[in-house]
């Protein structure tokens, strides 16, 4: 199989973050904030469940 276009785009993409490395961490640290977010709220919420549990 010839895997040329997928390691032509992660090329691309690698170039591209190189060049602008600080955009390039700023939208990462973004990313990052509202999974993280996200993830603790699902979390938080499952606690609480359980914690709360009628008996």
């Amino acid at each position: 199989m010839n895997y040329k276009i997928t390691e032509n785009l992660f090329a691309n993409i690698l170039q591209l973050v190189n060049e602008h490395r600080f955009i390039a961490v700023i939208i990462w640290l973004a990313i990052m904030f509202f999974l993280i977010r996200k993830l603790a709220k699902k979390d938080n919420e499952w606690y609480l469940k359980d914690w709360f549990k009628k008996k």
